[in-house]
């Protein structure tokens, strides 16, 4: 890639406890969903809450779900998954988000020696 002069950013440091608690809350997020597709409860998530706050911090958490379909709703308070939530294109990308975040969660548990 050419240097355009803007400066690097990189993501922020987070440390291992940041880190996990970012990846649990994002798996009872996915793991609710693909356990109750129909409850609309489940499919949205408050912006406002404690747990969020932890996700929010992860661009890469904001960007998953995105992925998978969440989107603002109600004035940015909520965001709300898209769309058949128990249709097989949404439970195959919430199967494979799962995966990944069990995945993460056992190597960044790994790296921080838990």
């Amino acid at each position: 890639a050419a240097d355009d002069g803007a400066p690097a950013v990189e993501a922020p440091r987070l440390s291992p406890d940041s880190r996990m608690h970012a990846l649990r809350t994002l798996l009872v997020y996915v793991n609710n969903v693909r356990r109750h597709p129909d409850t609309p409860q489940l499919r949205k998530i408050n912006t406002a809450s404690t747990l969020f706050a932890h996700v929010a911090g992860v661009p890469a958490g904001l960007a998953l779900l995105h992925a998978l379909g969440f989107r603002m709703a109600g004035n940015g308070i909520h965001l709300v998954l898209e769309g058949d939530a128990s249709s097989p294109a949404v439970g195959a990308r919430l199967v494979c988000a799962q995966r990944a975040l069990e995945e993460a969660l056992a190597a960044t548990a790994a790296a921080a020696g838990k």
